[in-house]
Order: C-alpha cells, then structure tokens, then sequence
C-alpha cells in the first residue's frame, strides 16, 4: 500500500488516507461462528457492554450475520450494568434496537485516534532522525510512536 511507504507522503497527507476496517483476528474463526449461528434465525439479540464501544460491536456483528439470517429479521439490544439477576431480567424487559449513532461515533473516534497516531508517529520518528541523528542512533531507536490516550478507557 503507498502509504506504508514514509517518505512517499508528508504526514500531513495521512489524514486524507482511506481507513478500512479488517477483522483483527482471521485464524480466531469468529466470523464463520457467528454466521453458523445466525444463519436461518429470525431474530437477534446482542448482550454487550453498555457503552458506545459495545454499540458499536452490535453493528459489526449486525454487519457480519445480517444476510445468514432468514426474513424477516428482528435486531434488538440489551441495555444491563450488572450481571444480576433483577438487573438481567429488567434488561430483557426492555429490548430496543441499537444506536447507530453510538456506534458511528466510536467509528469516527477510531478513525481519528488512528489518523493522529499515524501521522503524529511519523512525524516525529522522521524529525528526530533528521535533527538528532547521533541521539536517535545511540539510543537504537526506529520509531519514535506516539498514540492518543484511550478515553472511553478513563
């Protein structure tokens, strides 16, 4: 890909890259799972995190098994904080569907930390090595990275 490439492009032109999201672990088998398991069903119902992140887990799940199921399909989402059972029980009360707006905020921050992190990395491990060579040799440094803090992990 061109921009693997670190002097193919300044790193102000990696905010203007394509981003393309990958499964993160192909030899996992999870995508074949959870296909077998949606496929003919009518319904699905997601039990993940209450937060934005597992919002936006429901819609890559959504993504990956919507055409297995069989017609009509019905998506509905759990809202729980605690695996108890009042707690659990008042969740599956109260099923809705899932936020895509949620989700494509997560999918928007990625996209972000992803760029910033890219761009930032390079500049600086490009910079470094230019003005501070013999630092940057004695200390056997090769990148220099840099990655914006984890906020939804705060």
């Amino acid at each position: 890909d061109e921009y693997n490439n670190w002097h193919a492009h300044e790193p102000l032109e990696l905010f203007d890259a394509p981003t393309e999201k990958k499964e993160a672990e192909p030899k996992s088998r999870m995508l074949g799972h959870l296909q077998g398991e949606a496929a003919g069903a009518h319904a699905l119902l997601l039990w993940l995190d209450c937060d934005r992140e597992g919002e936006n887990i429901c819609y890559e799940v959504i993504g990956l098994v919507r055409e297995r199921m069989a017609t009509p399909k019905l998506l509905l989402r759990a809202h729980f904080s605690s695996l108890d059972h009042g707690d659990l029980r008042h969740a599956y009360g109260r099923l809705g569907a899932p936020d895509q707006r949620l989700a494509d905020a997560v999918d928007a921050r990625q996209v972000i930390d992803l760029k910033l992190g890219v761009a930032f990395t390079r500049f600086i491990t490009l910079f470094v090595q230019k003005e501070f060579r013999s630092l940057f040799d004695a200390l056997g440094l090769k990148v220099v990275s840099y990655g914006p803090c984890p906020v939804p992990a705060l």
